[in-house]
């Protein structure tokens, strides 16, 4: 698999997720989280989707992917690049991309300039 290949496929299954999850990965003071938040502590944020229940530790709340990937360096090969996931990330931890349906326009439009920003190509369910 190129390096494109992988980033794209990153991508779209980080952006399913989003979607199929339909809330933001948040504790109740509204901080992010890898995993366990929102609604019956049963989310995953963008990044939190890729870690595997075999690598996940609670030690990794609260730090950056590049962090995580430092300290966890198991995650390598599954996070194409950290820059890519850090521009997910962002929209996913960004409380102006959601509303009580699941992601908001803004938060799709944020979605197609990650993958522009990437040279990826955006989500068909970002265009639809």
């Amino acid at each position: 698999m190129t390096n494109k290949t992988a980033k794209q496929a990153f991508y779209d299954k980080t952006v399913e997720h989003l979607f199929q999850q339909g809330f933001q990965s948040v504790e109740s003071d509204g901080y992010c989280l890898y995993r366990g938040g929102g609604p019956n502590k049963s989310g995953m944020c963008a990044i939190g989707v890729h870690i595997p229940d075999s690598l996940y530790d609670p030690k990794m709340e609260g730090l950056s992917v590049a962090r995580l990937v430092h300290e966890w360096p198991e995650m390598v090969p599954l996070i194409p690049s950290t820059e890519l996931a850090h521009g997910l990330q962002i929209v996913h931890d960004n409380t102006e991309s959601w509303c009580p349906k699941g992601l908001n326009e803004d938060g799709k439009s944020n979605l197609v300039d990650v993958a522009v920003n990437f040279d990826l190509t955006p989500h068909p369910l970002l265009t639809s």
